[in-house]
């Protein structure tokens, strides 16, 4: 089955998950949600535990696209989930951050 895009455009090709839910595409992008969640799953990304008040539970977020062709059919709709990181907390969700870096006269 091939599938139109009517926009090329980058905020179209990149929908909210309310819209791609409810827009034409809607049983591609599930079966595309329903594959990034098995994927984490088989490399073991996330455990289930009880909720105690202590925790800082980080809030995710889908991310959903769609790669066309030049001719505007559309190649691949994708999905990502993840976490964001940017809500952790320091001395509670990690307690130590480095980046190595090598100079570059060692190079």
């Amino acid at each position: 089955m091939m599938l139109q895009a009517k926009s090329k455009t980058n905020q179209a090709n990149s929908p909210t998950w309310l819209k791609a839910m409810n827009g034409p595409f809607t049983e591609e992008y599930w079966k595309a949600a329903c594959i990034e969640v098995e994927t984490l799953e088989k490399i073991d990304a996330w455990y289930v535990v009880n909720r105690t008040d202590d925790m800082n539970v980080l809030p995710s977020k889908w991310t959903l696209k769609f790669k066309c062709f030049p001719g505007g059919l559309i190649k691949k709709i994708k999905a990502q989930f993840y976490t964001r990181d940017d809500r952790q907390i320091e001395g509670i969700d990690y307690f130590e951050t480095y980046a190595p870096v090598v100079m570059w006269v060692t190079i």
